[in-house]
C-alpha cells in the first residue's frame, strides 16, 4: 500500500541515493529497504491514510489508473508466468486473450500463444503476444 501510494517518491529516493535506475536489478536490491525506511519515517496521518485507503481498496478494488499501469507494465509478464507454469505442472497449453483499459480509458486487446509444438521449449523462454488492438 505505501509503495503505491508513495510509489514515486520512493522510486527518486533509491535513484538518487544509489544511482539505481527503475526496473532494474539494482534498483531492486535496494527496494525493501528504502521501502521500510519510508514506513518508518511516515507521520500518523500518513500512515492513517495508507491505512484507509487499504480499507477502501479492500472494499472496492484499486483504482482504475493504478489497474491500468499494473496491466501496461505487468501483465505480458504475468500470462507468460501462468502459461509456463499451466505447461510445466499439467502439461496444459494455454491461449490467452486479454483486455484492459488503459490510463485514458481506451480499452486493449491481446492475445498471447506460447504454444508451438516444435519449438515449445524456446517459445516459452522467449514468449509471444500474437496482437494487440485498440
Amino acid at each position: 500500500m505505501v509503495d503505491t501510494l508513495w510509489k514515486k517518491e520512493l522510486l527518486e529516493k533509491i535513484q538518487d541515493e544509489t544511482g539505481a535506475k527503475p526496473g532494474t536489478k539494482e534498483m531492486i536490491s535496494h527496494y525493501t529497504k528504502q521501502l521500510n525506511q519510508l514506513i518508518a519515517s511516515l507521520s500518523p496521518d500518513e500512515l492513517q491514510e495508507a491505512k484507509e485507503t487499504a480499507e477502501l481498496w479492500n472494499c472496492q478494488g484499486v483504482l482504475d489508473d493504478i489497474k491500468a499501469d499494473i496491466a501496461r507494465k505487468k501483465g505480458n509478464d504475468m500470462i507468460h508466468h501462468f502459461a509456463t507454469e499451466m505447461w510445466n505442472c499439467a502439461g496444459m497449453r494455454v491461449f490467452i486473450v486479454s483486455a484492459w483499459k488503459n490510463e485514458e480509458g481506451k480499452i486493449h486487446v491481446a492475445s498471447h500463444d506460447y504454444n508451438n509444438s516444435a519449438q515449445r521449449d524456446q517459445v516459452y523462454r522467449e514468449g509471444q503476444m500474437l496482437s494487440l488492438h485498440e
